[in-house]
């Protein structure tokens, strides 16, 4: 899940907003093919979802990016 779709899930409510966060690393009675993953906390899954960008990048920022990148070294 990026964050821009977390933020719309998260704040379409009227009344109330409650986020149900999953920590199991795998669905019940799925096949470990990779051995045990990590099990992480429900803070840890939220930072790492705001993390994760879905939008693209606007013209201007596109542009900063790319002046800055045949710029630089």
């Amino acid at each position: 899940m990026t964050r821009e779709a977390l933020y719309v899930a998260a704040t379409r409510a009227r009344e109330a907003n409650l986020l149900y966060v999953d920590v199991e690393p795998e669905p019940a009675g799925a096949d470990m093919a990779h051995g045990e993953t990590e099990r992480l906390s429900a803070r840890q899954v939220l930072v790492a979802v705001a993390s994760r960008r879905g939008a693209d990048l606007s013209a201007h920022q596109t542009m900063a990016a790319e002046w800055a990148r045949a710029e630089s070294f």
